[in-house]
């Protein structure tokens, strides 16, 4: 992966990090909105409250800005927070349906960690010693 591919992993990291932000946010507002329940399918409760949601989204946001920084540390918590998240609404749901979206959020993140390694090699590469 040349230094270019690696810019364009990393940007593409840090849009997926703002729409799984944004996302949040979303899913904040229409929890508050319908009292806990889905819209299109009455009965079945979101399983986060508004609150849990609203700060996934803040968290998530700072960390895509983490990512946009390259800094290495919010790269790596990124995709661990994503699947952490994932695992515990699948456990509190039941629905494996919610496994789909984060796994190519998981897959954009990790690219962003791929490309910020080989950047900081590209980096090492051409400084003199």
């Amino acid at each position: 992966m040349d230094t270019k591919q690696a810019e364009k992993a990393i940007t593409a990291a840090c849009i997926a990090g703002i729409v799984a932000s944004v996302l949040c946010f979303i899913a904040a507002a229409v929890d508050l909105a319908n009292e806990g329940e889905v819209p299109l399918n009455p009965g079945v409760k979101i399983p986060f409250s508004p609150l849990y949601q609203f700060i996934s989204g803040i968290v998530t946001a700072g960390l895509a800005y983490g990512v946009y920084r390259r800094i290495l540390p919010c790269t790596i918590i990124l995709p661990v927070g994503a699947v952490l998240h994932t695992i515990y609404g699948v456990a509190v749901s039941g629905k494996f349906v919610i496994v789909i979206l984060p796994i190519i959020f998981v897959f954009f993140y990790v690219c962003g960690i791929i490309g910020i390694l080989e950047i900081r090699k590209s980096d090492k590469e051409a400084r003199p010693a």
